[in-house]
């Protein structure tokens, strides 16, 4: 069983689909029980009711009010052995917690329906810290809390902030549940995904993630010391050449600038290609390709312009099997970059694909948006974020340091079978086409690898471990 005074649950949920009005609800969390030993009087076999034990968990709401009115909400609850899945209600001292923010309910009879994004992933954080139970809620890491602010059911909901509870019990957590009730009747789903569950023990003290960078911090009753660091398994900022080799000496490591230089990019049938070998030893290592189930890859890159009024011309980086031409059968994950002078078509996409990378169908080859035409910026410096959670890759465009989505852009999601052995950091041009435009200006200036993992970020790391 978990402590019976300090622990973490964190999970990512992602919704495929939120349609209002469904009276559905998903409960999740952890139980005192499974369900063959819940026991409440009727209420048997629900670990949501737990005579002589306890539950702690949130539950995912698209509420039908008066007839045609609706509530989007997740609502942070607890219950101490007894019959109760409300015990952290929308009341004057208790809180529920909005999905998306605004979503106030402004009289009694009348409701701003603002609901959960779509394609979107929410990280959810319950925390326990002796009996203060804490809920955070957010659209860009764990220990953020920008989605979900505390509410009160008359007097409307702040922007922003998390929900806190008092939790007096000490009875033992042992079971993480998922169930689901409503409905009936009803043809209004809510449909979406759990990813990257994690729930451990933490000690006497949860240690705060909204810190510096280099932060220390000593466990007084252990006496252990953590340093705050970037949990990055390869960070690499190009201030040195760890080893990129170039076909062309159009595309170049600059040391000065300490970026990758791709100085002119052509669409012709003289392939462009400068890749690293993630088994060097600045990288995984020897043996070592990126994690065929899990990973988090970082890169900041400055997109270029093109010399031409017409036609796109692909730039690709990512990661592949082998070190193929964008002609040949391979597996890829990578950003698709397109400057494209005509009528201004300027996108970018993640392409993923097992088969041949120009000509395969789906579902071996998947293209998904990041910059719809006429959006991708020319000249200008982006933040992506490629992540890989089974089958499942998304490519998210940041306009900061990974904090603030780029504005005019989707999170791109591609599932495709079969990916793995990705072995290198490889970006290179279309040489299927023969075209006289270039395009020039576009950069790699650093990039980091997050491998095993599916969310990106700092964390405490024990000294001397």
């Amino acid at each position: 069983a978990l402590s019976t005074t300090n622990w973490r649950m964190r999970f990512k949920i992602y919704w495929d689909n939120w349609e209002d009005q469904g009276d559905i609800t998903l409960w999740l969390g952890l139980s005192s029980f499974s369900r063959s030993e819940a026991i409440n009087g009727s209420k048997s076999n629900d670990v949501r009711k737990p005579t002589g034990g306890d539950i702690i968990g949130l539950q995912f709401t698209n509420a039908k009010l008066h007839s045609s009115n609706c509530w989007n909400f997740v609502k942070f609850y607890y219950g101490e052995n007894e019959d109760d899945t409300g015990g952290f209600g929308g009341d004057s001292t208790n809180h529920a917690v909005d999905l998306e923010v605004p979503n106030t309910i402004l009289t009694s009879n009348n409701y701003n329906c603002n609901k959960p994004t779509d394609d979107t992933y929410y990280w959810c954080e319950i925390i326990r810290d002796g009996s203060t139970l804490t809920f955070n809620c957010s659209k860009t890491a764990y220990g953020n809390s920008d989605v979900c602010g505390a509410s009160n059911s008359n007097t409307g909901k702040t922007t922003s902030g998390t929900a806190t509870t008092t939790f007096g019990t000490t009875r033992p957590l042992k079971y993480f549940f998922v169930g689901k009730t409503g409905g009936i009747n009803e043809t209004e789903p809510i449909q979406g995904m759990i990813r990257d569950l994690q729930i451990e023990s933490t000690g006497s003290t949860v240690k705060p993630t909204d810190v510096q960078v280099g932060s220390r911090f000593e466990e007084t009753d252990t006496r252990k010391m953590y340093h705050y660091e970037d949990g990055a398994t390869v960070s690499d900022d190009l201030t040195t050449d760890k080893g990129w080799v170039s076909n062309t000496s159009h595309w170049t490591y600059n040391a000065t600038g300490d970026y990758i230089d791709f100085a002119t990019i052509t669409r012709s049938t003289t392939a462009q290609q400068i890749y690293i070998d993630v088994q060097d030893s600045d990288y995984l290592g020897s043996g070592n390709n990126l994690d065929d189930s899990s990973w988090v890859a970082r890169f900041k890159i400055r997109t270029g312009t093109q010399s031409s009024t017409q036609g796109g011309i692909p730039l690709y980086i990512g990661f592949s099997n082998n070190l193929g031409d964008s002609g040949t059968t391979q597996q890829t994950v990578t950003m698709h970059i397109n400057p494209n002078g005509q009528a201004n078509e300027n996108n970018m996409s993640l392409k993923v694909s097992r088969g041949n990378f120009e000509t395969t169908a789906p579902p071996a080859r998947i293209n998904s948006t990041v910059y719809a035409n006429t959006y991708l910026p020319y000249s200008t410096d982006v933040y992506m974020e490629m992540t890989r959670d089974g089958d499942v890759f998304t490519l998210k465009a940041y306009e900061d340091e990974y904090i603030t989505q780029a504005t005019s852009t989707t999170i791109a999601s591609a599932t495709v079978t079969g990916i793995s052995t990705l072995r290198y950091i490889k970006a290179f041009n279309d040489s299927e086409q023969a075209q006289s435009y270039t395009s020039s200006g576009a950069r790699l200036y650093d990039m980091k690898i997050y491998n095993g993992v599916t969310s990106a970020g700092d964390e405490w790391k024990e000294l001397g471990t």
